[in-house]
């Protein structure tokens, strides 16, 4: 029998740091090596992997710190993915060459290919969008939230029927909101009891004002559980603000597990070169926040007037996260769900449900779920003595249960490649 958990020798740094996230990514099982010894099969350490391809290890550290190139204008391709499939192909050359296979653990529950996250900001309950079009489709709009807003009627804010949309297609989305509405922020309360939303997520639109600000974070989620008597735990703020890496540590301060803040403002895409949830790497403290950034590829602001450019970009997106296994979270918000001001938009989002909910492999899931599914899968660690390979019979053997049940292992070597084994 020998072991297939690997040894990671710390070197102690940033690299180290982006290593590690790495290879929490990849979900290979490894165990720190902090002396001289050597008693694994394969030691990995980010010596080693310094650079992969034309990118530098040091260059992936600055993207999952949020320090990005501001002459880079191509966010459509997930710099960090790549780099992690080349240091993958690496390591499984190292475990070919000890001629044992490499273990690890599939990306999403169950051997999902991909992740889907749906998720809308409520920037508004009763004030209509920006009107576009013809007074003709407009003056009625505006009559009918007016009505609304008198009347206390939440069926005009639209998140409702978002919410039937979604789960006629068997979804269940996330819903960011604001702690303020002005005189009718009451009616949030009786919106996410409706029993048609009580199993969707709340989550804090946070202010721009609180993103340095731990003790308004605080303040702001407090005040929401209250209102909705939900637990909040995910947060996007508002007009995508953000300082990395000191509002990661607000975040973390305030009692938030997740933040999906991170996106291109008008160019759908991976603004961290990532499509995976990350732990953010604080340069300055030199460590990993706790906090899970899960950034956001597609905003639907920028492509109200132009749907077939959105129809594009989105199977663009698709086609990038089958390719890498990897998380696309999507921001629709509530204003332009309207059909009455907004009739190809709602068309266009149907047409992003039904393509959805047609494709093979896809896992749809809220914020808080795919957080905690992705810290479980990084915690769920086996020691050296408790992964073993039986060369006689060409055997992986699970000494010990996994607690993720849901986890799926990948046996790849020369003889099998992807034999899937359930925990």
């Amino acid at each position: 029998m020998r072991s297939l958990v690997a040894g990671l020798r710390m070197q102690g740094g940033l690299l180290d740091l982006g290593f590690e996230e790495i290879l929490n990514h990849l979900g290979l099982f490894y165990e720190k090596v902090e002396d001289n010894s050597s008693s694994y099969q394969v030691e990995l350490s980010s010596e080693d992997f310094s650079r992969a391809g034309g990118t530098t290890l040091e260059e992936i550290v600055q993207l999952l710190s949020g320090l990005h190139d501001p002459e880079r204008d191509d966010f459509m391709y997930p710099v960090v993915n790549e780099f992690e499939l080349k240091v993958l192909a690496e390591i499984k050359k190292r475990y070919s060459d000890c001629g044992i296979p490499l273990v690890r653990k599939w990306y999403w529950p169950n051997q999902k290919v991909f992740c889907v996250i749906l998720t809308h900001d409520v920037d508004y309950l009763f004030q209509p969008p920006p009107p576009r079009g013809s007074l003709r489709k407009t003056i009625p709009s505006l009559i009918r939230y007016g009505l609304g807003w008198l009347t206390g009627d939440i069926r005009v804010c639209n998140v409702l029927q978002l919410g039937k949309r979604e789960k006629a297609k068997g979804f269940i989305s996330t819903f960011f909101f604001m702690v303020d509405y002005g005189t009718r922020t009451e009616i949030l309360g009786r919106l996410v009891r409706i029993p048609e939303l009580k199993e969707f997520e709340v989550g804090l639109h946070g202010s721009p004002s609180a993103a340095d600000s731990s003790l308004a974070l605080t303040k702001q989620r407090s005040r929401l559980e209250q209102m909705t008597s939900r637990r909040i735990l995910a947060n996007r703020f508002h007009y995508l603000v953000s300082s990395p890496p000191f509002t990661w540590r607000k975040l973390e301060e305030a009692g938030f597990t997740s933040d999906c803040t991170s996106c291109c403002r008008e160019s759908p895409g991976f603004k961290d070169g990532i499509c995976f949830p990350f732990h953010p790497i604080d340069i300055f403290q030199e460590r990993r926040r706790t906090v899970i950034e899960i950034p956001t590829s597609f905003m639907d602001s920028p492509f109200i007037q132009d749907v077939e450019k959105a129809r594009h970009k989105m199977n663009r997106l698709l086609e990038v996260v089958t390719k890498f296994n990897g998380c696309l979270v999507l921001n629709f918000h509530n204003g332009y769900q309207d059909p009455k001001i907004y009739p190809q938009y709602v068309g266009f989002y149907d047409w992003v449900l039904e393509t959805i909910a047609s494709t093979q492999g896809v896992w749809v899931a809220n914020v808080s779920d795919v957080c905690k599914w992705w810290l479980s899968r990084e915690r769920t660690q086996l020691r050296k003595n408790a992964l073993l390979y039986d060369t006689a019979k060409n055997d992986v053997h699970i000494v010990s249960p996994l607690a993720e049940s849901r986890l799926v292992l990948c046996v790849e070597n020369k003889e099998i490649h992807k034999l899937i084994y359930h925990a």
